[in-house]
């Protein structure tokens, strides 16, 4: 518990400072370059977890997409206060472990985790709880940062040197690597990939400081990237995309 605590901890800033309503701007944003793949999964029926659900962003997203009983889950209280205060009808949040998650076998027909078990001591047990609670024939989908992904590598390397890399520890994966831990755990891949080489390209010109007068003067250059690539960049296909994500379905 005490290793969750250590993993929890850099993230209580995070959601503190985070306004919900500019967070879900900012993933219907993402959802704009066909960053946001796990809506391409929503089961017909059933229910839904997002396991590391932040302050409930995306589980918004699939409401608006398909009405459907969503339960989300994070180590943080702060988060799944905020989670709370903007919850739509057959939201339920709470605050719960990803490794030792509190819901019955088999009781998911989709189940998301997205930026999550990078961050973990242990991924592969996390990996082994979210395919337990998961139906036979239900979908599995997991996002990591990409291993491949060479501009996010410089960029976590440059602020990690000079003491502003704000989230611990993080595992970057590929593809094959995801595939393979959820294979482990009963899982068989239906399509995997890289995505949002975009936000690959937006790291070049992100400083951790928004109020640094260098992050101000990098502003007009991401978004003059930002409006003349979008449409050229959705693409699932390449190797070099910011994350790396497998849609597994339960055998």
């Amino acid at each position: 518990m005490k290793e969750m605590g250590e993993v929890a901890r850099p993230w209580l800033k995070v959601w503190d400072s985070e306004d919900f309503n500019e967070h879900l701007a900012s993933l219907k944003r993402m959802q704009e370059r066909d960053a946001i793949i796990f809506l391409d999964f929503l089961p017909e029926e059933g229910k839904i977890l997002d396991a590391g659900c932040g302050i409930g962003g995306a589980c918004h997203l699939i409401q608006e997409k398909e009405s459907r009983e969503i339960y989300g889950i994070d180590l943080l209280e702060n988060a799944i206060k905020k989670a709370n205060e903007n919850k739509r009808e057959d939201m339920h949040f709470s605050v719960g472990d990803i490794t030792a998650l509190n819901f019955p076998d088999n009781y998911f027909n989709l189940v998301l985790s997205r930026g999550v078990v990078e961050h973990l001591p242990e991924p592969e047990k996390a990996v082994a709880e979210l395919s337990r609670v998961l139906k036979k024939g239900g979908i599995l989908f997991i996002t990591v940062p990409n291993k491949h992904c060479y501009t996010h590598r410089l960029y976590r390397w440059f602020y990690r040197r000079i003491g502003l890399w704000k989230v611990g520890k993080e595992l970057s994966m590929s593809a094959r690597e995801l595939e393979e831990l959820c294979s482990k755990h009963n899982c068989e891949t239906i399509e995997s990939g890289t995505f949002d080489i975009l936000r690959a390209l937006l790291n070049l010109f992100t400083l951790p400081d928004k109020q640094n007068i260098l992050s101000k003067m990098a502003l007009p250059i991401r978004g003059l990237i930002y409006y003349t690539l979008r449409d050229l960049l959705k693409t699932r296909k390449t190797r070099f995309g910011f994350m790396t994500y497998v849609a597994a379905r339960k055998k």
